[in-house]
């Protein structure tokens, strides 16, 4: 269509200008909305992963939970110097004889061959307990990246003893910071004298 004047035409174009800046306003509007909720999702998302992971409960440097799926068993002395069976929990494969590279959790149990072990749960002990008490002493200690071991609360049930073969049991602990690392172990026997006393 012919514009009349010149007003008229000039008024159209401001309108469709108008129009079109409103239109453009509106979709940079909307762009912004949408990469700033994708970019929040993928910030939750990551959080989320990282909440997960298995070494984000860890403490010390070590995995968390039940990522101590390898075990070693021997003779050993506890803190008393008493004689004991040792029991190495560690996150990868370890055949001794030294002790494994951190981290790794070192369980002891008073017992000498000649002794049978209750297969009941065992409450794992502090450093000083009641000497009255009839049930072997049992701790657990863990090694992490720092210096000194930290020593853990829970229970350990042995449920059988086969000298020179291997020992079987559970375990459900806590560290300090109240991560629960719990399982089952079959640890095979590594021969190794121990002088106790």
């Amino acid at each position: 269509m012919a514009c009349l004047t010149r007003y008229s035409c000039d008024s159209r174009g401001r309108e469709r200008h108008a129009s079109f800046a409103q239109a453009a306003q509106t979709g940079n509007s909307f762009r912004r909305f949408f990469f700033g909720a994708s970019r929040l999702i993928t910030f939750a998302a990551l959080a989320a992963l990282a909440l997960a992971s298995p070494g984000a409960a860890g403490m010390g440097g070590g995995p968390a939970a039940s990522s101590y799926d390898h075990a070693l068993a021997t003779r050993g002395c506890t803190q008393e110097d008493a004689p004991a069976l040792e029991i190495y929990l560690t996150d990868r494969p370890f055949n001794g004889p030294q002790e494994p590279e951190p981290p790794y959790i070192r369980i002891e149990l008073s017992w000498l061959p000649s002794q049978a072990v209750p297969t009941t749960s065992l409450a794992l002990q502090p450093l000083r307990r009641e000497a009255n008490s009839a049930l072997p002493i049992v701790r657990a200690e863990f090694h992490g990246a720092q210096k000194n071991a930290l020593w853990l609360t829970g229970t350990v049930i042995v449920t059988r003893i086969e000298e020179r073969e291997h020992v079987r049991g559970s375990y459900d602990m806590k560290m300090p910071d109240g991560t629960v690392i719990k399982g089952v172990f079959d640890a095979p026997w590594q021969v190794r004298s121990a002088l106790c006393g």
